[in-house]
């Protein structure tokens, strides 16, 4: 995680001067992904759509999603538009929460520090980890082919490529690898990994962009991650918006 203003799509817009939309958020996986994009970007008219993977946890945030009945009615339809209807029923509900969590935090921590946390939603975040959403599985990297629904995850494919469709836009699903690949010797895993991900890509006719090979030709990889590991640190993603606008945008 990284502050706001050093994730990638705000490095697109600062170094290319670009419009960028990021329905991104932590912690989720395909299936919310392909909600967030049918809720949100229902209306939005763009030249590329860019679906990230992450070979870290992707396909184990996919095997907790399935299970929540809700969200497997975004694949029954292109036109699905469910949240529309009860957006503000949804604002108040969560501007409840946090106001009752913010005065909570802010009645019990004094020191300047922590009330930056709670500016910066720390604890409210928190709380809807452990309240709202789901409890995920271990994310060791090991266990992502272990938790592998190829048919689903097709079915999730082919449900942004008929959306990327109906908009005219470009569809890339771009691979990010993570740090685990770099401080373990397990190399044989990491490319059966990816290679699955890009036969399912192929077969769901998405053109598939991997930062592997461009990430391997740097000196110090890790430096583009946080020490004790994890997701890519601000210098990483100022990377990968790099190579996003050398693969997709620039001969657009």
């Amino acid at each position: 995680c990284v502050d706001e203003g050093n994730d990638i799509s705000s490095f697109i817009r600062k170094d290319y001067n670009l419009n960028v939309l990021n329905l991104g958020m932590g912690g989720i996986g395909p299936l919310v992904q392909l909600a967030i994009l049918k809720e949100y970007a229902h209306d939005v008219k763009t030249k590329n759509i860019i679906l990230v993977f992450t070979e870290s946890n992707d396909f184990t945030d996919l095997e907790e999603e399935k299970k929540i009945k809700y969200f497997l009615k975004y694949l029954s339809s292109d036109e699905l538009n469910l949240n529309k209807f009860f957006q503000e029923d949804i604002d108040k509900y969560l501007t409840n929460i946090y106001t009752h969590e913010f005065n909570k935090m802010a009645s019990i921590y004094k020191k300047e520090s922590e009330i930056i946390k709670i500016l910066k939603f720390y604890y409210f975040r928190n709380f809807l980890e452990k309240n709202l959403f789901f409890h995920f599985y271990d994310h060791s990297t090991e266990n992502q082919l272990n938790y592998l629904d190829e048919k689903l995850f097709l079915k999730i494919l082919r449900n942004f490529k008929n959306f990327s469709k109906s908009k005219k836009s470009e569809l890339f699903i771009l691979y990010l690898p993570e740090y685990n690949r770099y401080v373990t010797s397990n190399s044989v895993y990491y490319d059966k990994l990816e290679s699955k991900v890009y036969e399912i890509a192929t077969k769901a006719d998405i053109e598939f962009i991997s930062l592997v090979d461009y990430l391997d030709t740097k000196k110090d990889i890790l430096s583009f991650f946080p020490k004790n590991g994890g997701h890519y640190n601000y210098k990483g993603y100022e990377l990968i918006s790099s190579f996003i606008y050398n693969k997709v945008i620039k001969n657009d």
